[in-house]
């Protein structure tokens, strides 16, 4: 989630929002990742896979 969008996490309470960003903000370091991830490129595969089958299992 990225900061702006933390008001929308607490949609009755910027506020409190507001607060818990800052509190996690103080001191820490903000990285920002971009680009493919480096797991197992078959991960995703496999879990549509089991997916499917569990899928047509259901509708059986």
């Amino acid at each position: 989630m990225d900061f702006p969008e933390w008001g929308e996490a607490f949609p009755g309470n910027k506020m409190i929002g507001a607060a818990t960003l800052d509190r996690l903000r103080h001191g820490a370091y903000k990285i920002i990742l971009d680009g493919e991830s480096y797991r197992d490129p078959d991960a995703a595969k496999t879990l549509k896979t089991k997916l499917a089958k569990e899928t047509k299992i259901t509708q059986s």
